[in-house]
């Protein structure tokens, strides 16, 4: 059986889904169902090593039987492809939450932290972040 992915590479965000997407401009929109659809961050493959590329993770998957039909980035990287910031991965933390004020696109404020949990899918300033992940 094959599965079909949508998945957001950064690590990359996969999820099984029947959604309808739209096309505006370059940007393509699909609607994502939080109770309805699981959704998988990707970094590195099972020996350790980063993806770095959406044909290798299709080839990753193709071997699993499953099959890419969507990828993005979805998020930043440090040169040796760790995340700049937050990233949980089956429920461990790969990447700490980072408000340092520096220089990037990626310290610009407000930013914000993107997160799943059984009542759905939110994104909530970073500074946020914290306080909301305890009282979970």
């Amino acid at each position: 059986m094959i599965f079909q992915h949508l998945v957001c590479f950064i690590l990359l965000l996969t999820l099984s889904f029947t959604t309808q997407a739209a096309n505006y401009a370059g940007f393509t929109v699909r609607e994502y169902q939080p109770t309805q659809e699981q959704l998988t961050l990707y970094l590195k493959d099972k020996n350790g090593e980063p993806f770095k590329n959406f044909e290798r993770l299709k080839t990753w998957l193709a071997a699993k039987n499953q099959q890419l039909i969507f990828a993005m980035n979805a998020g930043m990287y440090q040169t040796n492809f760790e995340p700049v910031g937050l990233l949980v991965l089956e429920g461990k933390p790969v990447g700490k939450l980072n408000l340092r004020d520096a220089q990037g696109n990626f310290y610009w404020k407000p930013n914000g932290v993107f997160f799943v949990n059984k009542t759905g899918a939110y994104i909530v300033e970073s500074s946020a972040y914290s306080t909301l992940a305890q009282d979970s």
